[in-house]
């Protein structure tokens, strides 16, 4: 007698997708929440732009969806272990999200709160295979991961530029759930956070502790119960939650999101075909600095977007994005 195993989804029993839900709530506050991924020369020059609704998809389940429609159905992601915490280091992990959770003061230099959010090309840069290579090799002499190394030059850098003062800045790094969060839909959003603060003059090998200590803590685990909080309060207690935040003028600083790394065994036969690929996750006005990287065929790329409440012309943004070229 053959048995035929079930299938259990964490969202079998949801009426609407308590995840994505958040982005047309904040859209409606005049935002643009859409993910952009930027088709790429292997010198950086911009070929195409899309954009994908991040209510239907997170930064890895978009780029999925846009490489099977661009024939790359059989790229290949490094996808990355996730081994739940036990028990006591999850108490650990929500203790720490609650205390850290909610928007921070920031003394920015210029700020209009007025302005919207608006439909924006990121500014890209495109690293080559030597620069990449050595990246990777500061971060193995470092012992940081990329993300941590990225994450302390980007707040060196918004300081630099956007900033008065030396107050602490509060960090989000998106973490994909996919390894212990199974969803009907693949390409939805699997995407839970750490939250990550970072004082002045912090060394680079304290940030990649920091990133390894909320992991293993399970802060992203505590995040994700917390952004199911819909299923509690309804649409209409998360539409009071986010115009709480957006009243209040706090902000994260924030966000940096590493997509990780990607390969393509065919890229690159045809010479007038290779191209590699950038993206970079949406701003708010509790959020406005977006930084996002992907590795494509061992070539990382890094795209950022600055929030027309500080940056209405992009020039910080490419400030910003030439200080963090030149720092490689």
């Amino acid at each position: 007698m053959k048995t035929r195993s079930i299938k259990i989804y964490y969202d079998d029993n949801w009426k609407l997708d308590w995840v994505g839900e958040w982005f047309p709530i904040i859209r409606s506050f005049g935002e643009f929440t859409d993910i952009v991924y930027l088709q790429c020369s292997l010198s950086g020059a911009v070929e195409n732009v899309y954009y994908m609704d991040h209510g239907q998809y997170d930064g890895i389940g978009g780029f999925q969806v846009l490489l099977e429609k661009h024939q790359y159905s059989d790229a290949v992601y490094r996808a990355q272990t996730e081994v739940r915490p036990n028990f006591f280091w999850q108490c650990l992990g929500f203790i720490k999200y609650f205390l850290e959770s909610g928007a921070n003061s920031v003394n920015w230099k210029k700020r209009d709160h007025s302005i919207p959010g608006r439909k924006m090309a990121p500014h890209v840069c495109v690293f080559s295979l030597e620069q990449t290579a050595s990246l990777m090799n500061q971060t193995r002499s470092l012992q940081v991961t990329l993300t941590a190394l990225i994450l302390k030059r980007l707040d060196e850098g918004v300081r630099a530029l956007l900033q008065n003062g030396q107050k602490k800045n509060l960090w989000l790094i998106p973490v994909n759930m996919r390894a212990g969060v199974k969803r009907k839909n693949p390409h939805s959003n699997h995407a839970s956070y750490l939250s990550v603060t970072l004082s002045p003059f912090m060394e680079v090998a304290v940030v990649g502790r920091k990133l390894k200590v909320a992991l293993k803590m399970g802060y992203h685990w505590a995040a994700w119960w917390g952004i199911l909080l819909g299923r509690i309060i309804g649409l209409k207690g998360m539409h009071r939650l986010i115009k709480k935040y957006h009243d209040k003028k706090h902000s994260w600083t924030g966000t940096l999101s590493n997509l990780g790394v990607w390969s393509h065994p065919n890229e690159g036969q045809n010479e007038g075909q290779r191209h590699t690929w950038a993206f970079c996750p949406p701003v708010s006005k509790s959020h406005p600095v977006g930084v996002g990287l992907v590795t494509w065929n061992g070539q990382l790329s890094m795209a950022i977007q600055i929030h027309p409440s500080l940056d209405h012309d992009g020039l910080l943004a490419q400030s910003l994005l030439s200080m963090l070229r030149e720092r490689r």
